[in-house]
């Protein structure tokens, strides 16, 4: 079983995770698959609510990620739009 994206609609991305729901291991799990498939590290993504539920809500850092962003004045810019792309891209890819 490999975790994949199943579903996306305008309130909810649906996420099948590999790891069992214990210990912490399928928060674990959700954060790095996110991360893979979002292109950042996983210390930029939280769990804000849900750490024992299936509905969670993440909180992802896009901050700068590479010295020239720095030198140019800031993070990476990423739209929502943006996001909904790399995670319909990693859906269909699936």
């Amino acid at each position: 079983k490999k975790s994949k994206i199943v579903s996306i609609d305008d309130e909810a991305i649906g996420v099948q995770i590999a790891a069992p729901p214990r210990e912490g291991a399928a928060n674990e799990e959700l954060i790095d698959y996110m991360s893979h498939v979002l292109g950042v590290k996983s210390r930029c993504i939280s769990l804000d609510v849900g750490t024992k539920s299936r509905n969670k809500i993440l909180l992802i850092n896009f901050g700068t990620t590479t010295t020239t962003a720095a030198k140019n004045g800031g993070g990476i810019m990423t739209t929502a739009e943006k996001v909904l792309e790399m995670l319909k891209q990693d859906m269909d890819s699936s």
